[in-house]
């Protein structure tokens, strides 16, 4: 697969999905037959989820949604985050493990749940212990006895705002903070990815046009970086075509009114 000379917004949206549809066939085809890992499963449920959500937002923007799909754009941030977490931690396999089961350990812990679903899941939990290697079971047993935090990763670092500086650039750091907007609902975070974001009408923006389109970008070039995290990681050899999108990306002039959908 190689990058194309030039983009529409809509093809480079299409063409994240095929590379990280990629990126899991390779992988898979490599690591078949070898016992299961748990960093690379950790590393497939997060490209999963990005590209559901990448798939959402292109319906969203596309159909005229573009201020609703931000707040999924920032959705594509926070398994941004998780992927860093994993990769960038002291112990990849064990924070594998805690993005799989800290959620797990907190239904396990609440009452209000029967106790047969309480059971199963530390049983889950349990099962999982004992495919970890050896080195870690020991910390992976303290786990099931941790407090519950905000974050799977807060053993390691505070926020996802903490993962995001450490480890990404100004740029990315700055569009958490404005997805961040949308996400909760902040007025101007709203409206910022809307098209004609001052008129007062509740029916879809179409067609889309400059601010929708910043959103579907955004998307894209998260879902690429992830793909090139992973590939990188398992040795997929996905980094030169992901490189040359990003740079594409770099190239786009995204604030341009001749932005086109094909």
């Amino acid at each position: 697969m190689e990058p194309e000379k030039s983009l529409t917004t809509e093809k480079l949206h299409q063409l994240a999905t095929s590379v990280a549809d990629d990126c899991q066939r390779r992988s898979h085809q490599k690591f078949t037959g070898e016992g299961k890992d748990i960093v690379r499963g950790g590393l497939f449920s997060i490209l999963h989820d990005a590209v559901l959500v990448h798939r959402a937002i292109g319906l969203l923007v596309v159909g005229g949604w573009s201020s609703p799909a931000a707040a999924l754009a920032r959705t594509m941030l926070d398994l941004t985050v998780s992927m860093v977490a994993i990769l960038q931690s002291k112990n990849p396999p064990l924070a594998a493990f805690r993005y799989f089961h800290a959620g797990h350990r907190q239904i396990a812990r609440d009452q209000t749940f029967s106790r047969k679903t309480r059971q199963s899941l530390r049983q889950l939990i349990r099962a999982q212990i004992n495919q970890l290697p050896s080195k870690d079971r020991l910390h992976a047993l303290h786990f099931l006895k941790e407090k519950d935090r905000a974050y799977w990763f807060s053993e390691e670092w505070p926020s996802p705002a903490a993962v995001i500086s450490s480890f990404s650039s100004p740029k990315i750091q700055e569009s958490y903070k404005r997805f961040s907007a949308a996400a909760h609902g902040g007025y101007l975070g709203m409206r910022f990815f809307r098209d004609r974001s001052f008129v007062h009408d509740i029916n879809p923006r179409l067609p889309p046009h400059k601010q929708a389109s910043l959103v579907s970008i955004s998307s894209s070039r998260y879902l690429i970086e992830l793909v090139l995290m992973r590939s990188t990681y398992e040795g997929l050899d996905l980094e030169t075509i992901c490189t040359g999108l990003l740079g594409q990306i770099e190239n786009i002039e995204i604030l341009n009114e001749d932005i086109k959908w094909s």
